[in-house]
């Protein structure tokens, strides 16, 4: 290199010069490009992590719809059910309501006397209502000394009918028929005991005295609420039964 640099002198210097200039700059270019592919990659690895972190941000974002979505539809499946829940408790309530109001609409049929679907159960005269309960307490009190704790057997009725006590008895019952009720079944209930009373004078049955006496009883210890066993007969707070058996053992005298 030093004989041709002396041999050919500037010229062999300039080239010298160029070629040590291109083998700089091929070795230069050489590191640029590499250092050009390395900073591609890193880029690109840089795009590819982002790309990644991306794709998991939005498959969380998905799955987390997904669950908002979910718990929507939990939500609203609650509410549905909360209101359908909502709407059959009202209407089973409303229905127990309405059984519960049969229930004690069909018990007060029950325990209300017969009477009531035919009208008034008892009803007075203007202003009469306290005289005639007084009368019908008499009325029982002279009875039950008659046929109560079995008096009945020794009764004669022959001589019975006779007394002043049944005449007095006789006049009572004219007054609560006449002048005591108003139209009711307890009105009837005394216009029975008024047949009854036809019955022990023209028949001398025992069993009519005996009716009579459980008649005004049953009136006397509901109306003026006494105590007393409940015998059933009469219309206004008699069982449907006992009523009707006292109704027909009186029409077979009347010939009905």
């Amino acid at each position: 290199m030093v004989e041709m640099m002396k041999k050919h002198g500037l010229w062999a210097v300039c080239f010298t010069v160029f070629i040590t200039v291109v083998l700089m700059m091929t070795v230069q270019s050489g590191d640029d490009r590499a250092a050009e592919a390395q900073e591609d990659k890193e880029e690109g690895q840089e795009e590819m992590q982002e790309d990644t972190e991306d794709a998991a941000e939005n498959e969380n974002d998905s799955v987390e719809n997904q669950e908002a979505t979910e718990e929507d539809e939990a939500d609203g499946s609650e509410d549905e059910n909360g209101e359908q829940g909502t709407d059959d408790g009202a209407e089973e309530s409303e229905e127990g309501v309405e059984a519960e109001e049969q229930d004690e609409e069909g018990d007060r049929e029950d325990s209300a006397p017969s009477a009531g679907m035919n009208g008034e159960t008892v009803a007075y005269q203007a202003g009469m209502e306290l005289q005639t309960n007084s009368v019908i307490a008499d009325a029982h009190d002279y009875l039950n000394k008659i046929t109560g704790w079995g008096r009945l057997e020794s009764v004669v009725t022959s001589e019975l009918i006779m007394t002043p006590a049944w005449q007095k008895l006789k006049e009572n019952q004219a007054f609560m028929e006449s002048e005591g009720f108003a139209v009711s079944a307890a009105k009837r209930d005394i216009e029975r005991a008024g047949q009854l009373i036809m019955i022990v004078e023209t028949e001398g049955d025992k069993d009519a005295l005996l009716f009579l006496h459980r008649l005004l009883h049953d009136l006397d210890i509901h109306i003026n609420e006494s105590e007393g066993q409940h015998f059933g007969v009469t219309e206004a707070f008699g069982g449907e039964g006992e009523a009707q058996g006292l109704s027909l053992y009186v029409n077979r005298y009347a010939g009905e």
